[in-house]
């Protein structure tokens, strides 16, 4: 069957096609022929084509099935860090609790090792150009900076073990992703 055969077919294949019109041409193609094909063998063996259409479900959620697997399953090593935030931003829309870890790990881990290495370097500097930056503490001079140093020390250790928790996380929900995408793509023929 070709994608004009049969009208409900080719709404189906149109409204998949339209909801993953910023995938790779050829790649949309491909996963367009691979529904069609799908869909094509189902049929003939005797399946009816609502209960096909039933089973692979609406075409923007099968759209969504393609694009998050393309995220997971790339190869490309050049865009690494799109894909990456691209995961990230699928996976902060995908549920209120994912918005929230990805959001607040997100922010804190990084936030907490930048403002960690200034403070590593502004304890320092303080003792080399006094007055550069102004450290108020109880302690006298050399003991305020040493402090801040630490303190700068402690906050990147802890931003990289928030960063690693939000790693964790995404390894997880990668996991979770493919083992579900499994379920809902259709079969290889």
């Amino acid at each position: 069957m070709t994608k004009h055969d049969n009208p409900v077919i080719g709404r189906y294949l149109d409204e998949f096609e339209q909801q993953i019109l910023a995938v790779d041409p050829a790649e949309r193609a491909e996963m367009v022929r691979e529904i069609e094909n799908h869909i094509a063998e189902a049929t003939h063996a005797d399946t009816e084509l609502s209960v096909v259409l039933e089973k692979l479900g609406p075409a923007a959620r099968l759209a969504d099935a393609y694009r998050a697997e393309l995220a997971l399953n790339s190869a490309s090593p050049r865009r690494s860090w799109a894909r990456t935030l691209g995961f990230l931003a699928l996976l902060a829309t995908t549920s209120l609790p994912s918005f929230f870890v990805v959001s607040i790990l997100g922010i804190l881990g990084p936030g907490f090792m930048l403002i960690g290495v200034v403070a590593m370097v502004a304890g320092p500097l303080n003792l080399i150009l006094p007055g550069v930056v102004e450290i108020s503490a109880p302690w006298p001079s050399p003991l305020a900076e040493l402090s801040v140093l630490w303190l700068g020390v402690a906050l990147v250790i802890f931003g990289t073990i928030v960063s690693g928790v939000l790693w964790l996380y995404v390894r997880f929900m990668r996991g979770v992703f493919q083992r579900v995408l499994s379920t809902v793509r259709p079969a290889h023929a």
